[in-house]
């Protein structure tokens, strides 16, 4: 009983140490953070829609119709990681990992259709990103 005694009051010090040291830092700075706005256009809204019917069946002919053929583009980390000899569908399916059955990949792009949020394209006039961007 002596023993546990004894622990107790060396986890009560440790604990009491650790709170005067959270007392000496200045608590943080809000960062505040721009979430984007929902895009309102019908045509917009109506492709969402269609790509989340599609990403619920899995239908890989169905987006296939809905991707372009050629001039797609995928930005990662500040490059466009296309592959110029694929079709705008390989790229998104290779892109999202649709051929792999244990990929989150059409869950993925159904979240992207249920966002209504998109920003514009810096590098591509013209363009929408979705889902859109926060700023800080």
């Amino acid at each position: 009983m002596c023993i546990l005694g004894a622990i107790a009051a060396c986890a009560a010090l440790l604990m009491a140490v650790a709170a005067a040291q959270n007392r000496d830092q200045p608590p943080y700075r809000p960062v505040p953070i721009v979430l984007p706005k929902p895009v309102s256009d019908e045509a917009f809204d109506a492709l969402r829609k269609q790509v989340s019917d599609v990403a619920q069946r899995k239908d890989r002919a169905a987006l296939a119709n809905l991707v372009i053929a050629q001039g797609f583009f995928w930005q990662r980390e500040n490059r466009n990681v296309v592959d110029k000899n694929k079709s705008g569908y390989d790229v998104l399916a290779a892109a999202l990992g649709l051929n792999n059955k244990e990929s989150a990949g059409w869950e993925i792009l159904a979240s992207y259709a249920d966002d209504p949020s998109a920003s514009p394209s810096p590098d591509h006039p013209g363009a929408l990103c979705a889902p859109g961007g926060s700023a800080l």
